[in-house]
C-alpha cells in the first residue's frame, strides 16, 4: 500500500504520496502558488493538524477544501482520531494532511487515515512515521498510529471545521515557531534579506 513517493525539491516541503488511494503529507502549503500546486497533483481536501491557523483563502482559491484538526505532540485524542476517518469518509479525496515541517504531526495524521482508508496494519503505518522523520520521542504519535482501529460509528465525531479555536498559548507557540523559521532564513542568507522573502 506504501508508495514512499517522495519529492525532493517539493512545494509545499516534505510532500509525499502514501498510497495510490490519495494520501498525500508534507509541510504547510505556503501561499497561492504552493495550493496551487497541490490541486495539480489533484488534491482536493487539505487537512491542517498545526495549532497555526490555515490559509483558507488560498486555498479556497484554487478550488480546495480546508479542514483544521489541530493536535500536539504528546498524544491523539480519540476526538481527533475519529475527526481524520470522518475526513476520509466524508470530504473528497485525494486528501494532503500537514502539520508544519511535515515531519511529527502532519505524517502522523496521514499515517492513521492511510490505515482507515485501506486497512493496511501497524507496521505500514509505523513505516510512514519513519520515512517522514518522525521522531521516536513521540511516543504518543507512534502509538497512536500503531493502535489506530477503524471505528465503525463515527457519528460521534465532531464536526469537520475549516478553523478550530485553538488556545492563545497553542497559537503563539505556533506563531514563534514560525518568526524562528524567518530568521533561521536570514541567518542562512548571511543576514541578508533572503531572496524567497524580499
Amino acid at each position: 500500500v506504501l508508495k514512499e513517493k517522495v519529492e525532493a525539491e517539493a512545494s509545499p516541503p516534505r510532500l509525499m504520496l502514501l498510497s495510490d488511494e490519495g494520501v498525500w503529507t508534507g509541510g504547510q502549503p505556503s501561499g497561492l502558488a504552493e495550493f496551487r500546486h497541490l490541486a495539480e497533483k489533484g488534491i482536493r481536501t487539505v487537512i491542517c493538524v498545526d495549532g497555526a491557523t490555515p490559509d483558507v483563502e488560498s486555498a479556497r482559491a484554487v478550488g480546495l477544501e480546508t479542514v483544521h484538526l489541530p493536535m500536539s505532540y504528546d498524544a491523539v485524542p480519540d476526538t481527533v482520531l475519529k475527526s481524520i476517518a470522518r475526513v476520509i469518509r466524508e470530504k473528497p479525496g485525494p486528501w494532503y494532511f500537514h502539520c508544519h515541517h511535515g515531519t511529527h504531526r502532519g505524517p502522523t495524521a496521514a499515517a492513521i487515515a492511510l490505515r482507515e482508508k485501506t486497512g493496511c496494519g501497524a507496521d505500514e503505518g509505523l513505516l510512514v512515521l519513519e520515512k517522514a522523520g518522525t521522531n521516536p520521542d513521540y511516543r504518543g504519535l507512534w502509538e497512536a498510529v500503531k493502535n489506530f482501529e477503524v471505528a465503525a460509528d463515527i457519528s460521534d465525531a465532531p464536526t469537520l471545521v475549516e478553523r478550530a479555536f485553538v488556545g492563545d498559548f497553542t497559537a503563539a507557540m505556533a506563531n514563534v515557531d514560525r518568526i524562528w523559521d524567518r530568521v533561521d532564513d536570514c541567518r542562512a542568507a548571511d543576514w541578508e534579506v533572503p531572496a524567497a522573502h524580499p
